[in-house]
């Protein structure tokens, strides 16, 4: 790709990055109304932020939490657990579950 094209996708996806900021909307929303695909505007998002982060975290209008395995202090249930942000937990997730958590996720989304 030449330096052009490419200095020319860096000032598009800048734009629509500090768009997406000032307009105080979730990521996904935002890419929806003005037809981004989702995964190309991460890339970006994270190019210009840097990925100098120590782990990772749930950024401002992200709609994903964090995965954690166990359960703070509770009895442990065997896999990981999601906590989701109106409190909703789902314990024991492995790979012999994957595809079944896959469905519910998309359900409750």
């Amino acid at each position: 790709m030449e330096n052009s094209q490419l200095d020319q996708l860096n000032t598009y996806w800048m734009q629509q990055v500090t768009a997406w900021k000032a307009s105080g909307l979730p990521q996904t929303t935002f890419c929806k109304k003005h037809d981004l695909i989702y995964h190309r505007f991460i890339y970006w998002k994270l190019k210009f932020e840097g990925t100098s982060q120590s782990s990772p975290s749930v950024t401002q209008g992200s709609e994903f939490v964090k995965v954690l395995p166990g359960g703070f202090g509770f009895q442990q249930a065997s896999g990981l657990t999601i906590n989701f942000p109106n409190g909703m937990t789902v314990d024991g997730l492995s790979d012999t579950n994957f595809d079944l958590v896959c469905q519910l996720i998309k359900r409750l989304s």
